[in-house]
């Protein structure tokens, strides 16, 4: 027995033995795999990068031959030009000498028109049909791929299982590789994106009820915009927590507006003081000390994501925080807090108006073990990073990474900068040396008596009590290019301005990154309003989809505002379907005690004939059926147009009203800092053709324009931006001038951001919109609206709503499109007469303001 029993202990130590061997050997495998994952990858990426240089090798040499090519005709047609111009001449100088017989003329006037047939060959696109050129191989993406180790946490399912937390909020975790971060928020947001916002930080994606958003953030709007009107000609001091903050004498300060941050209330006892405003925007900040913060009198500012545990307080407000890379204008539409909580502070007093900001200790210097920004330490030391030592002790906090807080910094530096205002440092000591130092005693006295300021001031809010709701019925809203957000975001600023309320009917598929800076949106609609308004007229279906959709926004809508009893909902892409079903959304409402009333833009029937559609039919058949109703109104965007639509039989029976053109590029505010960019830049200097090329938008007479712009020596000095186009076909007109002029343009590819948009307008020196007259004789163009209250130099075609008004103030001029030389002589006459053009821009930019200004178009929809 004890033999067996020694034998049995000796297998068993032997199986443990391999066991271990086993799970030794396996961990040298996995080991070995990832090596050879990794080697794996690192070839593909290898890979990658030389298909890239192949691809783009191969592009600039086909592009160099075509270019080549192009030359070479150029050259055969301008000899040929100059053989017949020096025949010309000849003859000319000959006949000058002798008398002019009637054979003599007309041998004279056959060389004419051959010599200006062949000046004008070149200028036209059959010029290049015989070339055999080579088609270009698409662009390429360089793609990089990272390596992500595998993990026993399966990815979450499709359906992914949320926590509730209460007040209507749940959260998931994000228990997996940050690479997937975006493919899970990007699953959610379709999921649940109709009713949530989503917030995704410290590894947790929240979602919060829109309801409850719209009511939070619309609150703070108004006690931001209250705020604004009170401190915004005080100077700002932006209080950090570093230990330099020991350093100040706090009774010097007093007075000026003060923005402190997480637990700048522990200092109290040594300020004498509580800034006027305190902001918190991590998590772990606000949960940790949530009793002691909710105890300090004094408004308090955190991210809507800690609703869930804050709820509704007396004195903490709610803002649409994020960690976008960008320097957000308005904190009551988004901000982030990228890196650190003053930059998200930086924006507040940025909002807030002020021509001065202080700094006082923003040490920007850490004390920590962990590098790594993000990472949670407890602290269970005494802190030594800020300004007590009990600051952070016994608690959790977030490393951070001083680096990322400079560039930041830079960020709100330069665009301080570019509106005029300055950020300095008026701390002691510390290592933040991206703004000017400046001594904290002078710049930062005392200001109590100036503006007879108590110690700690409450301010109050304005009225709770929603007057109006502006809904703006928009399904072309689905990402940040365009007029149609522009529109919706200026909707907004007048409602705010007015204390009203807004809300954006929007596309199902809007932009998950829009709609975090755009919170005031309810996606609704599956397709895009043209596809209603520019379908086939005898499918009726499209019609009942965008009804229901409509309905589901109007029900949202009215849940988000119960309190609220008059709603206006306007839609500026309208078309006759759209009216059907508003008409018929119309006849089905039957609410007691509220107004719903509805603006309808007829925009599309406005240039039916650019796309070859006729609406005519379905229209006289529409309003013979359907009657007028006094909650809907109808609206044209010219003058022309509202004539047009005066004349038509049934028009009549509706409101018809002329809907102002305001910029939807530039606001308000920022409106007088761009205008003064505007004013430095010369008429001669450049000319932009800022439109997206597309046959309606004068595709031929702009490459027409760019070739004769190029030929002529009187424009070598000028500048040329153009918009570039989408590839609409295999063999690509517009590749051909660019291989052609690709020395003298500077192309303007892909989709600009609204600031480069902005500043391409404000800086250039002519604007042409060569928009077709098939297009645009009875429509508007939002681009011609920006430039002309930029008080810019226009050049538009005969025919086009922006004629008429050129013809009027004499800020331009206008060509015809089919005759190239209109275009130069117009050209010309800007550039000589700069003196002149200039003070009919500045009255043409006035006019257009006064009638067209956004203060009339919000009238137009509310009165």
């Amino acid at each position: 027995m004890p033999k067996s029993l020694n034998s049995i202990t000796s297998l068993f130590e032997k199986i443990q033995q391999l066991q271990a061997s086993l799970a030794t050997n396996r961990a040298l495998v996995k080991e070995k795999n990832t090596e050879l994952e990794k080697l794996k990858l690192k070839l593909r990426n290898r890979e990658s990068r030389a298909e890239f240089l192949v691809n783009e090798l191969e592009r600039a040499n086909l592009l160099k031959e075509n270019r080549e090519k192009i030359i070479e005709k150029l050259k055969l047609k301008i000899e040929k030009i100059d053989r017949v111009s020096k025949e010309f001449s000849d003859t000319l100088c000959e006949h000058n000498k002798s008398k002019l017989n009637f054979f003599k003329a007309k041998k004279l006037t056959t060389k004419l028109v051959s010599h200006s047939l062949d000046l004008t060959s070149v200028c036209e696109a059959d010029f290049f049909s015989d070339i055999s050129y080579h088609d270009i191989p698409t662009k390429i993406l360089l793609k990089s791929e990272q390596y992500i180790e595998n993990s026993d946490t399966p990815r979450p399912p499709t359906n992914h299982t949320f926590e509730n937390l209460g007040r209507g909020a749940k959260e998931l975790t994000l228990d997996m590789p940050a690479t997937e971060w975006d493919r899970v928020q990007d699953e959610v947001f379709q999921q649940e994106g109709r009713h949530f916002m989503q917030y995704c930080f410290g590894g947790k994606l929240r979602l919060l009820p829109r309801k409850t958003m719209n009511k939070e953030i619309a609150r703070t709007s108004r006690f931001l915009f209250a705020l604004r009107d009170k401190v915004s000609k005080r100077k700002c001091i932006v209080v950090g927590n570093g230990p330099s903050l020991n350093k100040h004498d706090f009774s010097i300060m007093r007075g000026n507006f003060m923005i402190g941050s997480n637990y700048i209330f522990l200092n109290q006892g040594r300020m004498g003081y509580l800034p006027d405003i305190i902001t918190a925007t991590n998590f772990l900040v606000v949960e940790q000390r949530l009793e002691e913060f909710l105890a300090v009198p004094v408004p308090k500012i955190f991210p809507f994501y800690m609703y869930p545990f804050v709820g509704e307080q007396e004195n903490v407000f709610y803002a649409n925080i994020h960690h976008f890379p960008e320097f957000s204008d308005d904190v009551t539409l988004w901000s982030t807090t990228r890196h650190t909580v003053t930059y998200f502070n930086l924006q507040l007093a940025y909002f807030l108006g002020f021509e001065e900001t202080f700094l006082i200790g923003v040490d920007n210097s850490y004390k920590q073990k962990e590098k790594i920004e993000g990472r949670i330490i407890n602290q269970k030391e005494d802190d030594p990073n800020h300004f007590s030592p009990e600051y952070f002790k016994g608690l959790d906090w977030q490393s951070a990474d001083s680096d990322a807080m400079v560039s930041v910094y830079e960020t709100a530096k330069q665009y301080f900068e570019d509106s005029g205002k300055t950020i300095k440092n008026a701390g002691i000591g510390g290592a933040l040396e991206t703004f000017e130092r400046v001594d904290y005693k002078s710049s930062t006295k005392d200001l109590r008596k100036k503006f007879n300021i108590k110690p700690l001031l409450k301010f109050a809010t304005r009225s709770d009590k929603e007057t109006t709701v502006i809904v703006s019925i928009n399904p072309d809203m689905s990402d940040y290019f365009g007029h149609y957000y522009r529109l919706d975001l200026k909707l907004l600023e007048f409602t705010q301005q007015h204390n009203d309320q807004f809300v954006s009917l929007a596309h199902k598929n809007v932009a998950r990154d829009l709609n975090g800076k755009f919170p005031r949106i309810v996606p609704c609609f599956s397709e895009k309003s043209f596809e209603v308004g520019l379908r086939n007229l005898n499918d009726s279906n499209n019609e009942k989809v965008f009804e229901d959709e409509l309905l589901y926004g109007i029900r949202q809508t009215l849940e988000y505002f119960p309190d609220c009893k008059n709603y206006e909902f306007f839609m500026y892409c309208g078309s006759y379907p759209h009216l059907k079903a508003i008409r018929d959304i119309l006849d089905k409402l039957s609410i007691d005690k509220i107004r719903i009333r509805f603006h309808l833009h007829i925009f599309y029937p406005a240039f039916e004939q650019a796309f070859d559609r006729n609406s005519e039919t379905y229209r006289t058949k529409l309003l013979s059926k359907i009657s007028s109703h006094d909650n809907l109104l109808l609206y044209a965007g010219t003058q022309q147009y509202l004539a047009v639509l005066n004349n038509t039989p049934n028009h009549s029976k509706f409101s018809l009203r002329y809907l102002p053109c305001p910029s939807t590029t530039f606001s308000d505010i920022e409106l007088p800092r761009y205008q003064s960019i505007s004013r430095k830049a010369k008429i001669d200097s450049s000319i932009c053709f800022p439109g997206n090329l597309r046959p309606e938008k004068g595709l031929n007479i702009t490459l027409d324009s760019l070739l004769a712009i190029n030929n002529n020596p009187y424009f070598d000095d000028l500048e040329i931006f153009v918009r570039s186009s989408k590839k609409i076909e295999s063999i690509d007109l517009v590749d051909l001038y660019r291989c052609a002029l690709a020395d003298r343009i500077n192309w303007l590819e892909g989709d600009l951001t609204d600031s480069n948009f902005k500043r391409l307008i404000a800086n250039s020196g002519i604007i042409v919109i060569p928009y077709s007259n098939e297009a645009f004789s009875l429509r508007p163009s939002g681009i011609f609206s920006d430039s002309i209250v930029m008080q810019k130099p226009i050049m538009a075609a005969t025919g086009t709503f922006m004629a008429n008004i050129i013809e009027t103030y004499g800020n331009g001029a206008v060509f015809d499109p089919n005759i190239i030389d209109s275009f130069i002589d117009g050209l010309k006459d800007i550039m000589n007469n700069p003196d002149r053009i200039l003070l009919a821009c500045e009255l043409a930019g006035k006019k257009w303001e006064s009638v067209n200004s956004w203060e009339i178009f919000y009238k137009n929809i509310t009165n």
